[in-house]
């Protein structure tokens, strides 16, 4: 099985730390990214002298979506495709019109879910803005960003990379799509729901003080709580 890391994330940086300047990160395309698998395949299976072995591509979402594209682009290269929740659609712009979505898309739905949950609401809304904002202030700072470090539990500033406010914000839009954890979740609750519901629930619960220390505390709390309704493998982390 391989499963290649994409081009400019993780260690797979082509020009180092300035891997994402404007003018180098011209090179992280969808195009480039597909062709990297597939000279990747190519040359694993020359060198495992493997070259009739037939090959399935496999994904989901993100995954999914380059599985499709993968399967059209060479499909010389595999037998097939397993495209799970891939969402084709977004990723081509001359069709955004048809499937009725924008760049904000996204984001609406995950500010339309926390907005709609039971224990939240607008209310809840609002409150994690106000996180949000209190984190992008510290990060700016080297003694924020040091604070940010401990009260998140990293083992260094560095790990928050520059803007720390990309790691809690991509936290924050992950839980209203932890549905395949839906089997702990009470019959009760819709599931796209759960989560978020549990974390404004715990968010609104008590009155946030002013001070960065204890709003970055309860975030982390309030996701270690949600971990530990009956999940087996935790939801996010931070």
């Amino acid at each position: 099985m391989l499963f290649p890391e994409e081009r400019y994330y993780g260690e797979s940086q082509p020009f180092g730390k300035d891997s994402l300047a404007p003018q180098n990160a011209v090179y992280l395309s969808t195009e480039q990214v597909l062709a990297d698998y597939a000279l990747l395949l190519t040359t694993v299976k020359e060198q495992l002298n493997a070259s009739t072995c037939p090959v399935v591509a496999f994904g989901g979402s993100y995954g999914g979506t380059l599985t499709t594209y993968f399967r059209r682009q060479y499909p010389a290269l595999t037998v097939g495709g397993l495209a799970a929740s891939a969402p084709v659609g977004y990723y081509s712009h001359n069709a955004w019109d048809q499937h009725r979505i924008s760049e904000y898309t996204w984001i609406d739905i995950v500010q339309q879910v926390f907005s709609s949950t039971e224990h939240g609401g607008p209310a809840c809304f609002s409150k994690l803005q106000a996180i949000v904002d209190a984190v992008a202030t510290a990060g700016s700072t080297p003694a924020g960003l040091a604070k940010l470090a401990g009260q998140m539990h990293v083992c260094a500033p560095e790990v928050l990379g520059k803007d720390p406010i990309f790691l809690l914000t991509d936290a924050l839009e992950t839980l209203p799509q932890e549905v395949h954890y839906c089997f702990s979740a009470p019959k009760h609750n819709v599931c796209s729901q759960y989560f978020p519901g549990v974390f404004c629930h715990r968010c609104l619960r008590r009155k946030f003080p002013p001070t960065l220390s204890f709003r970055v505390r309860r975030i982390t709390r309030t996701l270690s709580e949600v971990c530990r309704h009956g999940l087996s493998t935790p939801p996010v982390r931070l």
